[in-house]
């Protein structure tokens, strides 16, 4: 597979280009909120958005197209006094990625005498 490092042992590089795709999405929905007044509004839409986003991705009534196993979100403990009244707002969050069938492996044993057989059915 293809690595996002040249070390041995290193996550496929999927897992790099997932959390562009996840960083990007929610950057893109969020650009019409920055430069607007700090609210508690603001920080619900903000907060709403990013849950809806993730919802999506997770998608409960049709776990066939699911894209994550779950997530946590948390728009309170990265925000501090000092970084609103500079006007930054953090909002947490982590994925869970479902797994990927990087490999798929046969094994078998094919040949005469193999299995013990005592009746035949029919």
């Amino acid at each position: 597979g293809v690595t996002r490092s040249i070390q041995n042992g290193e996550k496929e590089i999927y897992t790099r280009r997932f959390s562009f795709f996840v960083e990007d999405s929610i950057a893109d929905a969020l650009a019409p909120f920055v430069k607007e007044l700090m609210t508690e509004t603001l920080k619900d839409q903000v907060t709403g958005l990013v849950t809806d986003f993730l919802d999506d991705l997770l998608s409960v009534g049709n776990k066939s197209a699911a894209r994550i196993k779950g997530y946590t979100l948390d728009p309170r403990s990265g925000n501090t006094r000092e970084l609103q009244g500079s006007g930054i707002f953090v909002i947490k969050y982590t994925i869970e990625m479902l797994d990927i069938a990087n490999t798929i492996v046969q094994q078998a044993s094919v040949g005469l005498g193999l299995l013990q057989i005592d009746t035949l059915a029919g």
